[in-house]
């Protein structure tokens, strides 16, 4: 991956810090961007200690579901390092609540987070990813497979994150960018503790939730993600593919 350039949104942490420490240690300049700054640069930290340079790594702090952060943080992305061949599309956030007592304005923002944004940078990138000859990875979620009572916001948007890795691979499949999908089950990673739920409470409701009995690492998303960045997967395109320990047949 030397020479690559990858844009990691929802880097500060979890999943996304996962990927950027292992991009990282191949070689590859990261721009990374999340919304909170401190963690980002401890994440800039792990990335130099994996080995790339100061020089290799854009720290661009900003907040999805203002467009004009989007356009900042993929305007300084080109400006820096002038080419794109990577977008993953990590950022995301879950969203407990039921319909009956769902607040419009908390849709919006979840939906914007989850999905329009993924779109927005989607769109930015396709000149540079075509020039490339890049690919996309949307994080999605065993969600959109499933159903959520308790956070039915969430899965609509991870369904229609889906839908438009589907449709968008379709589109750009002609110009050699492939563009797919990754559907984590449970991951321990923050996230939850944004539900309520502790680590211990975690573990022992995916024991009984995963027909593998036990939930998924950041590690093993991450390495999926690099397979299907990688040359070996250059005949795939438009997939969803679970990353669940089996959740989505529960």
């Amino acid at each position: 991956m030397e020479g690559k350039v990858a844009l990691i949104t929802g880097s500060s942490s979890g999943i996304g810090a996962g990927i950027a420490q292992r991009f990282a240690e191949l070689g590859c300049s990261l721009a990374l961007t999340g919304r909170d700054a401190g963690k980002l640069k401890d994440v800039e930290t792990s990335c130099r200690q994996c080995g790339l340079s100061e020089k290799k790594i854009l720290l661009v702090p900003g907040d999805l579901t203002e467009d004009e952060d989007i356009d900042k943080i993929f305007s300084e992305t080109i400006g820096k390092f002038g080419r794109l061949d990577i977008l993953i599309n990590n950022a995301g956030r879950p969203a407990k609540g039921r319909f009956h007592d769902l607040q419009m304005k908390f849709f919006d923002d979840v939906i914007n987070l989850n999905l329009r944004s993924a779109v927005y940078l989607s769109k930015l990138a396709i000149p540079y990813l075509k020039e490339s000859k890049g690919c996309v990875v949307n994080m999605s979620s065993v969600a959109s497979k499933t159903t959520c009572d308790y956070n039915p916001t969430y899965s609509i948007s991870k369904v229609a994150l889906d839908q438009f890795t589907k449709s968008l691979a379709v589109e750009l499949g002609p110009f050699g960018v492939r563009v797919n999908s990754l559907n984590p089950g449970v991951i321990l990673t923050p996230l939850y503790r944004h539900l309520g739920k502790t680590d211990e409470q975690v573990i022992t409701w995916s024991k009984s939730m995963h027909p593998i009995g036990r939930h998924g690492t950041v590690d093993e998303v991450v390495k999926a993600t690099e397979y299907l960045i990688s040359d070996d997967a250059r005949c795939v395109t438009g997939m969803l593919i679970s990353i669940d320990g089996g959740r989505f047949l529960m």
